[in-house]
């Protein structure tokens, strides 16, 4: 592991050393709120190290490819929990099958205790904590599933899901859209456009047939495009830019570079003011590099007030429903909700034709 830790240089993208410099508060955080000495982290070449981080001796050492994952998050809380709870390599057993259950039961005490520090130090309900954790077990039990081998030490995926469940019993069924109890508040008047302050983030799970994950959307700045005032939003490496004045999507970039753009940024899931019945064209171009431009066209209409259970809660919302303008095929569904300022689900066909969810475990307004 010495030989690891020393291994060449490592070349970041701005964007990828902002992660690392998260990823260590987040280690220096849970570090003091433990009342323990703080780790160092330190960024291996993906070559180097084959799964996605190792906690040894005070040092996390993160593979580089997992600074653009949207499972981070997840992975730091859990060898995090590893430091917490003291686990260091075994120096002797008395056997092979021995080390694999001690193993085995160490990984899955870290499942829990990376609950535990989701909740404690980034501020997580519980559901969105075990949610988290859930997902990005699920992911490598996809990846079981196509034929990768088993990290030594663990069980598989499954059965770490069913552990951490097992210690969760409240979470086992996480409220997927079920209706409240109790009817909640109607929405009252036209929705305004709400404030997006600098360091208020919303976190969300995602999940389609081939993929599932977790990833965070925070305010980083705001920065003019052409004179015009933009939110930038960051999520991982990504970053995407936002009219302040209405929200309109102007671009996206991926560890710096351009992925998408359209122009006019006319583009926008919720226009304000937002009320039931109102609607909303949209005509704008879409530029992605090495590919043909797009003339594009679309048509929402705000449905419906509906209430609306996710991991973060159950909220007042407005339906808003999205179809191509030339066709009348559908392209997406939102519900936004004003007490959150942003969306808390979202229904989407990928561009391979995949339906994909998207639902809030959790938000922080500034």
């Amino acid at each position: 592991m010495v030989a690891l830790a020393l291994a060449g240089c490592v070349s970041l993208t701005p964007q990828q050393q902002a992660q690392v410099d998260e990823i260590q508060r987040f280690a220096d955080r849970t570090a003091d709120l433990y009342s323990l000495p703080r780790v160092r982290i330190s960024i291996q070449p993906g070559t180097n190290l084959n799964i996605g981080a190792v906690y040894r001796q005070g040092n996390v050492m993160v593979n580089e490819r997992m600074l653009d994952s949207s499972n981070l998050t997840s992975l730091m809380a859990h060898e995090l929990g590893h430091y917490v709870l003291g686990h260091e390599p075994a120096a002797t057993a008395s056997s092979t099958a021995q080390w694999q259950r001690d193993q085995e039961q160490r990984e899955l005490d870290a499942n829990a205790k990376a609950v535990e520090i989701l909740i404690r130090v980034r501020g997580m309900p519980q559901r969105a904590a075990v949610v988290t954790v859930v997902e990005h077990l699920r992911q490598g039990q996809r990846a079981v599933d196509r034929g990768a081998p088993l990290t030594p030490g663990h069980l598989a995926p499954a059965a770490e899901i069913a552990d951490l469940l097992s210690r969760y019993p409240d979470e086992r069924t996480p409220q997927t859209g079920e209706g409240p109890s109790q009817p909640l508040p109607m929405i009252k008047g036209p929705t305004r456009l709400p404030a997006w302050n600098v360091g208020s983030e919303w976190h969300y799970r995602y999940e389609s047939p081939s993929d599932s994950g977790v990833f965070a959307w925070r305010v980083a700045r705001i920065e003019d495009l052409v004179g015009v005032p933009h939110h930038v939003i960051t999520a991982g490496t990504r970053e995407i830019f936002y009219r302040v004045d209405d929200r309109g999507f102007t671009k996206e970039t991926l560890n710096g570079k351009l992925v998408r753009e359209i122009a006019p940024s006319s583009w926008r899931p919720v226009a304000f003011p937002l009320s039931v019945g109102s609607s909303w064209d949209m005509k704008y171009t879409e530029t992605r590099p090495n590919e043909p431009t797009t003339e594009v066209q679309r048509r929402c209409v705000a449905e419906a007030e509906e209430a609306v259970t996710v991991p973060a809660g159950t909220f007042a919302t407005i339906r808003i429903v999205c179809n191509n303008a030339r066709t009348n095929a559908w392209v997406l569904t939102v519900w936004y909700s004003p007490a959150v300022h942003h969306l808390v689900r979202e229904e989407f066909l990928l561009r391979a034709g995949e339906r994909t969810r998207r639902e809030l475990l959790m938000f922080r307004l500034k």
